[in-house]
């Protein structure tokens, strides 16, 4: 018994179990041994090269649930609004700012008045800790202003100078500003005396006729009123640029008076000119650089009746007349001058 077992472990040992089958008789078949042996334990040890080389295991489960950050750690190398650099800058401004201030409304009442009668002012805002109101100027510039509340009224003068009368409200938080303007139109009670009219501007009185002389010069001419004793002096080549130094007219005090010479012989003119005499001969020859820009007289002085008329204000301009029947308008503070039309009914 104990050979027959050694034949058959020999046999398993070297040529198979399949090929043992035939050399026993008798014993129990392989499949029987099978079933009795139990699996081996060593079948779930990795293999050599499965340790060297360890594959990964792959997830199989896909996350359902995806989180949205804020902003991310690295700022995008493009920029990605829509928004122009000023817009951004405004809303950034805006942001930090708060909310702006707000006018609901600003208007006059009556909304046309004639000069030297008072108009109010009206107005409301909301959100301002402060406000103010600005006679805007009629050059643009700012002119009176009143310290006001937020929301109220203010009597005002019109003026009259110009025919429309501008005024500012601004109302602040202390760091946003906004504003609002409100126009009065002036309504002239007054007639100019020549055509046509200017409508920027209302008379501040009637017209005045007056005895006056006027002189032709080579560049210019020279006007003698005879209510105030003052001589006008226009330049033909009066400066076009509004901020120049040099004059456009010149309104001096007559020096001459009865008794004094009438004329200086040491000045001779050249032929077909005349040398200027009275009060116009001593402004001309007195007043440092008048004779050689003005030049000599090309006539004798003309007697003739003149009629002029002003504008309200500090700074009023002239309007008169000269011996030809045409309108001669002085801006003010010798800025300009020009012919603008001719006297009603010539």
């Amino acid at each position: 018994m104990h050979r027959i077992k050694s034949t058959i472990l020999v046999c398993v040992l070297m040529l198979g179990i399949s090929g043992c089958a035939d050399l026993v008789g008798g014993m129990p078949t392989i499949a029987s041994l099978a079933t009795l042996t139990p699996s081996p334990v060593f079948t779930s040890t990795p293999a050599i090269s499965e340790l060297d080389t360890p594959t990964p295991t792959t997830p199989t489960v896909t996350p359902t649930i995806t989180l949205t950050l804020p902003y991310t750690s690295t700022p995008p190398v493009h920029a990605t609004s829509t928004l122009s650099p000023n817009e951004l800058t405004n809303s950034a401004r805006d942001a930090i700012a708060g909310p702006k201030p707000k006018i609901g409304y600003f208007v006059s009442y009556p909304i046309e008045a004639p000069p030297g009668m008072p108009v109010l002012l009206m107005w409301s805002s909301e959100g301002g800790t402060e406000a103010s109101i600005v006679r805007i100027n009629n050059d643009g510039s700012r002119g009176h202003a009143w310290q006001v509340d937020t929301e109220g009224t203010l009597s005002v003068v019109v003026r009259g100078d110009e025919r429309y009368e501008e005024y500012m409200l601004a109302v602040t938080n202390g760091i946003a500003t906004v504003q609002k303007t409100a126009v009065v139109t002036v309504t002239c009670q007054l007639n100019w005396f020549f055509q046509p009219p200017p409508e920027e501007y209302c008379p501040a009185a009637e017209p005045v006729s007056i005895q006056a002389s006027a002189q032709e010069f080579e560049r210019g001419r020279m006007f003698w009123m005879g209510d105030t004793n003052q001589i006008i002096v226009l330049f033909s080549d009066a400066p076009q640029d509004p901020d120049s130094t040099q004059p456009a007219w010149l309104m001096i005090a007559n020096p001459w008076a009865e008794g004094m010479p009438e004329d200086d012989p040491a000045y001779v003119p050249p032929e077909g000119l005349k040398q200027p005499r009275r009060g116009f001969g001593m402004v001309w020859r007195a007043t440092e650089g008048l004779a050689d820009r003005i030049g000599w007289a090309i006539n004798d002085e003309v007697p003739f009746s003149m009629t002029y008329q002003k504008t309200p204000g500090d700074k009023p301009r002239l309007f008169f007349s000269d011996y030809l029947g045409q309108t001669i308008a002085l801006e003010p503070e010798g800025k300009g001058w020009q012919v603008i039309g001719s006297v009603t009914g010539q």
